[in-house]
């Protein structure tokens, strides 16, 4: 291999960063609550981690959509986080964006339901124990 090959191999294997200004652009685009260097031990049950670079809470499915395709656009990484259950974050937080769907994504319907068992919707935000009390009825 010459020097130039692995040079370009190299490259490509580098991990992308995010654009420079990345939070600022955020918090404009965003139509729902933006915290920059948000302590997700505020957000997780155990109450360990560190800071999130941004936490988003989405006003709807527009928001999360148009958010999402930014990170992709800025290299910005992200993650979903529900209510917060069994969730170990490092004292070092979380590098990009953690979106927190639980305010906004909490629509729950019961499509079915026979003495046995029930067909049921439930979007990302909606707590564990409320799809399991509604099977147990």
């Amino acid at each position: 291999m010459d020097a130039a090959l692995i040079e370009s191999l190299l490259q490509e294997r580098a991990p992308q960063l995010p654009e420079e200004g990345w939070q600022q652009q955020l918090t404009g685009l965003a139509r729902g609550e933006v915290r920059l260097d948000e302590p997700l031990k505020k957000h997780t049950t155990l109450q360990i981690g560190g800071p999130a670079d941004a936490m988003v809470f989405p006003a709807d499915l527009e928001d999360l959509r148009a958010l999402i395709a930014f990170a992709h656009e800025k290299r910005v990484p992200w993650m979903i986080l529900g209510w917060g259950s069994n969730v170990l974050v490092r004292d070092g937080g979380v590098r990009g964006i953690v979106f927190r769907l639980q305010k906004t994504f909490s629509r729950f319907e019961i499509l079915d339901q026979t003495q046995d068992e029930a067909l049921v919707e439930a979007e990302a935000g909606v707590p564990l124990p409320k799809i399991v009390e509604a099977g147990k009825q």
